[in-house]
């Protein structure tokens, strides 16, 4: 459900051709509004990707030769 309404967020976006700020920041608040806080998924996510780079570059064997 959530998915669909971020999908019509992003045709609204794409087909104007003005900043849709007060659209967006109206989509939040109704998320909030329903105890459903984007932001928190958002920040698993990236620290997610941080957490496998970083250990991806932290066992690469060292190149001191």
């Amino acid at each position: 459900e959530i998915q669909g309404e971020a999908l019509e967020m992003l045709s609204i976006f794409k087909t104007r051709k003005v900043d849709s700020l007060a659209d967006l920041l109206a989509f939040d608040r109704r998320l909030k509004a329903r105890n459903l806080n984007p932001g928190t998924s958002a920040d698993l996510t990236v620290a997610t990707l941080f957490a496998a780079r970083l250990d991806g570059i932290l066992l690469q064997p060292r190149n001191d030769a």
